[in-house]
């Protein structure tokens, strides 16, 4: 059951200009974005308990580091969803869509998958129709996405 529902959606921002993405506006549109910057060098968005919702990690593989924002440049970021530990509902992942499309937009950046293929409306969509079922099965073994006993279960 666990590894059905352990899953982690990624939505990819990257440059399709020349110029890479700028630290600076990265950190602006996060903290407009309701984001905090962490010690691991992660923007996350949490919500009134302290729990993640999503979160936004530097599509080199490096942190986002306080002292580095200023200089660093990078040809795309991730938009981050752990499904089993953020909470479960369709205004989370409205939360999360409505994050990444902001990115895309702010950046002039392309919404992508993993393979670097453009992600539209009809995935999306199937995505959310993922999480539903996905959704339904935890609350049906009594361990809602997000609540304490998931948050534990899934550390």
């Amino acid at each position: 059951f666990c590894a059905e529902v352990d899953v982690q959606i990624g939505l990819n921002v990257i440059a399709t200009a020349t110029q890479p993405f700028a630290g600076t506006k990265l950190r602006a549109l996060a903290e407009a974005g309701g984001l905090h910057l962490g010690g691991d060098g992660v923007f996350r968005r949490l919500d009134d308990q302290g729990h993640e919702i999503f979160s936004l990690v530097n599509g080199d593989d490096a942190p986002f580091r306080p002292e580095a924002l200023r200089t660093l440049t990078t040809p795309a970021v991730t938009v981050m969803l752990d499904v089993p530990r953020a909470p479960g509902s369709a205004s989370t992942f409205r939360l999360y869509l409505d994050f990444a499309h902001q990115l895309e937009q702010a950046l002039g950046g392309m919404l992508v998958d993993d393979n670097k293929k453009p992600v539209g409306q009809a995935a999306l969509e199937r995505i959310g129709k993922q999480l539903e079922r996905i959704y339904a099965a935890m609350e049906s073994r009594g361990i809602p996405a997000g609540s304490p006993a998931a948050q534990r279960l899934f550390a």
